[in-house]
């Protein structure tokens, strides 16, 4: 009642402050303190860095609360207003993103309320917030990618060379396919990770609610257990593919433009800009691939692919099928051949490998699944397959192959 209200009249926006100058990827280490007066009231005294709208009137603050800690555990989430103690330090001066200030808040003394349990601020709640941050940037990344491709069309439609509409140039119309395919395929994974979060979150409503009646819940924990498995997958995978996609798709477009995209009056050079944001922030897509590694090594869709893998696919679709199966077959000796290194080292920087062949897998099915209900989405699941397949054996070839050895002289490698 005290502050959802204002936030869906329009009157309040909010921000997010967990970043703090020495505390980025790494947020074990917030230093922005909370302490309490002798009545037991909570306040903020600290340094929040790149906050975007840190202009908001409501702030959610991750801060140390536990004196003398300096892990997770030591850390809570609080909620403050905007008052003459948040003091915007700078504005932040962007590659891109313009229309979203972010800002360095210094927060002197400022006071706050508890948000839940004292000491779960990072374990717990900032983890929740990263399914919905997430999936955000994945929905911001999509349509930057949209918005990309649409203006290369148009563009490509327009503009004659050698006498004819670049669209008809084999080269351009390729490379507008491969955007249209990304796309089609980006769709479909991030609408299968946003329904995994709202399985998820519709499993600890019922749970919840079955506790306040007295009932049993032991059903429900352990579909929830399975849903929470898969959305910690699929969330990350999300992020990763989709915006590492929005800054691919936007620099063909920008590409196809030609020197004109590169002049501020067309809309695709900021489209350019304004992707390569959502690769690094809620998240950089190293840290994704961490994130999913978990599901990828334990084989989290394995009941899924199962299920797929003796499903009759009809015509022209057993074929790709076929390619599915053999990524699968890829993933798994992948999978035993890096687990059986035993070398921690190696299986940190194989993981980006592992995990991209894991999702070829999941999205190859998905966009499978849709050929076979809509005839034109054949086009998308061919073209998605085959590259996918292209893309694994070169994903093994670079872990059997011990690309990543040099590691071991980086020193004499990085002058």
């Amino acid at each position: 009642q005290e502050f959802i209200p204002k936030f869906c009249t329009g009157e309040n926006t909010g921000a997010m402050a967990l970043t703090e100058p020495d505390a980025g990827s790494d947020l074990q280490a917030v230093k922005l303190q909370a302490y309490q007066n002798d009545k037991g009231e909570w306040f903020l005294r600290g340094v929040k860095r790149f906050i975007t709208n840190g202009n908001g009137e409501v702030h959610l603050v991750l801060a140390r609360s536990e004196a003398g800690t300096k892990d997770g555990r030591g850390l809570s989430m609080f909620v403050c207003r905007t008052d003459k103690t948040v003091v915007i330090r700078r504005i932040e001066h962007k590659l891109g993103i313009h229309g979203s200030p972010t800002c360095e808040l210094q927060f002197n003394d400022t006071p706050a309320q508890l948000v839940g349990q004292r000491k779960f601020g990072l374990i717990k709640y900032v983890l929740d917030l990263m399914f919905r941050a997430r999936m955000g940037v994945s929905a911001q990344a999509l349509g930057i990618s949209q918005a990309a491709y649409e203006e290369a069309v148009k563009y490509a439609r327009e503009r004659e060379q050698f006498g004819k509409a670049i669209y008809n140039i084999p080269v351009i119309a390729n490379m507008l396919i491969e955007m249209r395919v990304m796309l089609e395929s980006n769709r479909s994974l991030f609408y299968s990770a946003a329904k995994s979060v709202d399985v998820k979150e519709k499993l600890e409503e019922q749970i919840e609610k079955l506790k306040t009646e007295g009932k049993s819940f032991s059903e429900e924990n352990n579909r929830l257990k399975q849903a929470t498995k898969i959305a910690n997958f699929l969330t990350p995978i999300s992020k990763y593919t989709l915006t590492e996609s929005a800054n691919k798709i936007s620099y063909d477009a920008l590409q196809i433009h030609g020197g004109t995209g590169y002049m501020k009056e067309f809309k695709v050079e900021r489209l350019t800009r304004d992707a390569r944001i959502t690769n690094i922030y809620e998240g950089t897509s190293q840290l994704q691939i961490v994130a999913a590694s978990g599901g990828v090594i334990n084989d989290v869709m394995k009941e899924f692919f199962e299920a797929k893998e003796i499903h009759e696919y009809k015509g022209g679709l057993t074929r790709l099928a076929n390619h599915l199966n053999e990524i699968r077959e890829i993933y798994l000796d992948c999978l035993k051949y890096v687990i059986d290194k035993k070398d921690t080292s190696f299986q940190d920087v194989a993981a980006k490998d592992l995990v991209e062949l894991y999702s070829y897998l999941y999205i190859g099915y998905l966009v499978l699944d849709e050929a076979e209900i809509e005839s034109k989405k054949i086009f998308i699941a061919n073209r998605y397959i085959i590259n996918s397949l292209a893309n694994a054996r070169k994903n093994a070839a670079s872990i059997k192959n011990e690309l990543f050895s040099d590691l071991l002289h980086a020193d004499k490698i990085l002058v």
